[in-house]
């Protein structure tokens, strides 16, 4: 059975080119997919500021409970940022590490 599977896969290669001019209506999802990004990074900034501001105010009043959870909020601000930041370099990596295997 193995071996039949693999004559007949023999015959030809599968392969993949992304175009993303090759679909009606593609221009319009990337203008989405943009300006949720942009929705989402603001969010992400207002969320930072929001966590700093509880870092400080914690801070100052010596609740150190509400600042270590300022803190939090902070750094998982700055992760998502670099996350989303970095994600269209990331997907591109990962589609050319993807192609380069034979």
């Amino acid at each position: 059975m193995a071996g039949q599977l693999s004559d007949l896969a023999l015959g030809f290669a599968v392969s993949l080119k992304p175009d993303p001019t090759a679909l009606p209506g593609t221009s319009l999802g990337q203008k989405a997919v943009n300006g949720l990004v942009a929705l989402v990074m603001i969010a992400v900034v207002v969320a930072a500021l929001g966590g700093l501001v509880q870092w400080v105010w914690s801070g100052s009043n010596n609740n150190p409970v509400g600042a270590s959870a300022g803190k939090k909020k902070v750094a998982l601000a700055v992760a998502a940022f670099f996350a989303i930041g970095a994600g269209g370099a990331i997907l591109d990596f990962a589609m050319k590490m993807g192609e380069s295997v034979k």
